[in-house]
């Protein structure tokens, strides 16, 4: 994430604390935050500013049930503060690529794993009511595995990628679109994008 200042900040996977929030200004890195068990550890995907100005990102484990949870950090006081947390036990777990805000104000993302097939789910976040919503599940059919990034389009689509499923099981874009549920777009094969990830 860069700021209009070229304050650029960041998030590191790894480490002895199990990643960090950083920020990189006039070449002088500074470490925000070190991730712990309880509060989230192995950040994912980027951070994001939501509109309250705090920075917003998901952790693929750590949290209150040890299978990631969604973020936030103030920039001004390096206050970090653990929201909703995935639940190992079919809900959603181990959130991978970045969230990113809605038109609605609300975080969207991917899980690898969880939901009531285990082979991941598209969620909501409402930063307002601290409410982790489940959207879709997906399946080893035709979705499996989300990864990376998901995207908006009109009439309220949500757009994601997955690295399993579809007619060639290598992988496919999806879309999600309220009341409606998961449609494949493009099915990958082995040929040319095989394991998409964003």
């Amino acid at each position: 994430m860069v700021e209009p200042t070229a304050t650029i900040f960041g998030i590191a996977r790894g480490g002895a604390s199990g990643g960090e929030i950083y920020r990189l200004d006039n070449g002088i890195c500074t470490t925000l935050h070190k991730s712990s068990f309880t509060d989230g550890y192995s950040p994912e995907g980027g951070l994001v500013i939501g509109p309250d100005g705090l920075l917003q990102g998901a952790n693929a484990s750590g949290g209150d049930n040890f299978c990631g949870n969604i973020f936030s950090l103030d920039r001004a006081s390096g206050v970090y503060t653990s929201h909703a947390s995935f639940d190992c036990s079919g809900t959603d777990s181990e959130q991978i690529g970045a969230v990113r805000f809605g038109p609605d104000g609300k975080l969207y993302g991917n899980t690898l794993f969880g939901g009531a097939n285990d082979q991941g789910t598209l969620f909501t976040y409402d930063p307002a009511t601290n409410a982790l919503v489940t959207l879709a599940n997906l399946d080893s059919g035709e979705f499996s595995y989300a990864s990376g990034n998901v995207a908006f389009g009109a009439h309220g689509r949500i757009f994601g990628t997955t690295n399993g499923g579809g007619r060639y099981v290598f992988g496919s874009v999806y879309s999600y679109t309220p009341g409606k549920g998961l449609r494949t777009e493009v099915s990958f094969n082995r040929d040319d994008r095989f394991g998409a990830i964003s």
